[in-house]
C-alpha cells in the first residue's frame, strides 16, 4: 500500500503472515477482502476455527456500531494501516453498522491533495467502501466555538512561551505566566490567531490541566489550523 514497502511494512507483513489464521478468520465472510488482500497468506479456514475466532464486539447492538479510519494526508498508507482499515470496515459490516473515514487535515502546511488521492485509492484497492468520508476541517466552525466557550469558562487559556522553556515548564509541573491570563486577554489574542496576524501566530491555546497530574499538556489550538492559505485544497471532493 502507498508508493513503496519501507522496513516498517515488512515488519508488519511478517507479523500479519504469522498471525495469517487470526486475521483470515476475521475476514472470512466477506469476500471483498480475500479477492483483494495480497499481503495476508490465504488457507482454508474450518468453521470451528472460524468460530472461536469470530471476536464480536463486547456489548455491541446490530445497526448501532460505527467505526472510524482518521488518515492524515500528509504520507503515504501502510501495511499497519491497511491492519487497522480491515479490522474497523469488519467489525461496522459485521453489526451492519457504517465505517466513516475521516481525514485529519487539521496540519495543513504538511499536507497535500496527491496524499488524499492516494489514500482514496489504496481503501478502495482494498476492496473498502466507506458509508461516510469526512474531513476535520469541516468542523472547524464548530470547534471554535467551543473554543471560544471554553476560554469564556475558565478552562483554556491563549499561550505565548516558546515551545522548548513550555515543555521544560510541563515536565517540571510549573505553571506558564500566562495561565491565570484575563478571559478578556485570552479572547483577544484568540482572536488575532483566528485572523492569522503576525502577534496571533505567536500563540497558542492550552487547556487550563493540573500541572501536578500525570497528564498535564492539553494543547487546544495553534494558529496553523485556522491558517486557510495553508489548507488542502480538495476542490469539490467533500
Amino acid at each position: 500500500v502507498g508508493s513503496e514497502m519501507c522496513i516498517r511494512d515488512r515488519y508488519r507483513r511478517v507479523q500479519l503472515a504469522g498471525l495469517h489464521k487470526y486475521w483470515l478468520a476475521k475476514i472470512y465472510n466477506t469476500p471483498s477482502y480475500t479477492n483483494h488482500i495480497l499481503i495476508i497468506p490465504r488457507m482454508q479456514v474450518h468453521e470451528e476455527f472460524k468460530k472461536k475466532h469470530k471476536c464480536p464486539l463486547k456489548h455491541a447492538e446490530e445497526g448501532k456500531v460505527v467505526t472510524r479510519f482518521p488518515p492524515e494526508p500528509s504520507g503515504y498508507l501502510h501495511i499497519g494501516h491497511a491492519k487497522a482499515l480491515i479490522v474497523n470496515y469488519y467489525y461496522a459490516k459485521m453489526f451492519n453498522g457504517k465505517m466513516i473515514v475521516r481525514f485529519d487535515d487539521t496540519n495543513p502546511s504538511k499536507e497535500n491533495l496527491d496524499f488524499v488521492d492516494s489514500i482514496i485509492r489504496d481503501i478502495k484497492t482494498l476492496g473498502i467502501t466507506p458509508d461516510t468520508v469526512t474531513y476535520t476541517s469541516d468542523y472547524f466552525a464548530e470547534f471554535m466555538k467551543f473554543m471560544e466557550k471554553f476560554i469564556k469558562e475558565g478552562n483554556a487559556y491563549a499561550d505565548d512561551t516558546p515551545k522548548d522553556l513550555m515543555k521544560e515548564e510541563r515536565t517540571k509541573g510549573i505553571e506558564s505566566k500566562h495561565r491565570e491570563d484575563s478571559v478578556e486577554d485570552n479572547l483577544k489574542h484568540w482572536k488575532e490567531m483566528i485572523e492569522g496576524t503576525p502577534e496571533g501566530q505567536k500563540w497558542c491555546i492550552r487547556g487550563k490541566l493540573n500541572m501536578k497530574d500525570k497528564v498535564k499538556c492539553c494543547l487546544l489550538y495553534t494558529s496553523d489550523a485556522a491558517d486557510d492559505s495553508l489548507r488542502v485544497d480538495l476542490g469539490g471532493r467533500r
